[in-house]
């Protein structure tokens, strides 16, 4: 499956996952760094990522196209961590200035450091 199937498809379930737990999430259709927003103004870029083959790691980039770490103009990035269905609910300024990240489930160092964003789904009221 290619990135841009894996992308939308992280929108939608993503997007699925906010209309469960009573948001509205309204899709931007211009890409310009917001992929929603929700009814109390906040925006929302989503990532996704598959697990690495190799590391067994999830990799999610921040960059333009001229490879330099992404300005996020969003509240909030949400992550969502395909093979163990877990979401990282980001607040954009964690994350400003990074070309990317990088979680790993069973790994002590990642999980301290990202354990308070794991399905941190309160964080968006």
């Amino acid at each position: 499956m290619d990135n841009l199937n894996i992308g939308i498809a992280g929108e939608l379930r993503v997007m699925s996952e906010l209309l469960l737990r009573g948001k509205n999430p309204a899709k931007s259709y211009l890409d310009k760094g917001i992929d929603c927003i929700l009814e109390n103004g906040k925006t929302i870029q989503i990532k996704t990522s598959r697990i690495g083959n190799r590391e067994k790691v999830y990799t999610f980039t921040f960059r333009d196209y001229m490879g330099k770490a992404q300005e996020l103009n969003v509240n909030f990035v949400i992550c969502w961590c395909v093979e163990d269905n877990i979401f990282l609910i980001i607040p954009s300024n964690c994350i400003n200035g990074k070309k990317c990240i990088r979680f790993t489930l069973n790994s002590t160092k990642d999980e301290l450091k990202l354990k308070r964003y794991i399905n941190n789904w309160e964080s968006l009221n």
